[in-house]
């Protein structure tokens, strides 16, 4: 009788390891992966990747941070700071950075599906981005893209968009010096 218990034992015990190991490699290689992308993506059902994921937090192997609605996993070695003094950006913000460098005018539903990211953070991303003055939008003749932006390149393209508001009256000479110093000290 005994001997029966052990031995079916055996498969659930290999399979729940098997399970850790691929969801602890899935994060390491998608940090800032959402609790349902893990799911739908290793086919797992909702109570097995949340036993998973919360021991896996106990036991200091990961760890979760709320962007947007979305709840996002990271291995402790790929955590960036978020928000810090540094002006770290978050796994998901590089993810993002480095697909618009790769690929010029990219349009939001392609930056999407290359990182396979949530719609929400990668909009959520790209906004704080924007706002941060690192990507710009681009309108081309068929969709709305996303260029990343260089401190040098965005400096030119203000210090042009002053001269044009000289030249066309909206603003006068004193006003548009005023506007360069700044634009100097500030960049």
């Amino acid at each position: 009788m005994k001997e029966h218990r052990i031995r079916s034992s055996i498969p659930v015990l290999w399979e729940a390891g098997y399970i850790s190991e691929k969801v602890i490699r899935y994060i390491s290689k998608h940090p800032g992966s959402s609790f349902s992308e893990i799911m739908r993506t290793l086919g797992l059902n909702e109570s097995t990747l949340r036993y998973h994921l919360e021991k896996f937090e106990r036991d200091g192997l990961i760890t979760s941070k709320k962007i947007g609605r979305q709840r996002c996993y990271f291995s402790l070695e790929e955590k960036v700071g978020v928000g810090s003094k540094g002006g770290g950006l978050t796994v998901i913000q590089k993810r993002v950075l480095n697909c618009i460098r790769e690929h010029p005018r990219i349009s939001r539903k392609e930056i999407i599906n290359r990182i396979n990211g949530p719609p929400s953070t990668v909009t959520e991303a790209l906004g704080s981005l924007m706002k941060s003055g690192k990507i710009v939008k681009v309108r081309t003749d068929v969709k709305i893209g996303y260029e990343h932006v260089s401190k040098k390149e965005l400096k030119n393209r203000l210090f042009k968009r002053l001269v044009v508001r000289l030249v066309n009256g909206e603003i006068d000479e004193h006003v548009f010096n005023e506007l360069v110093e700044e634009l100097d000290r500030t960049m």
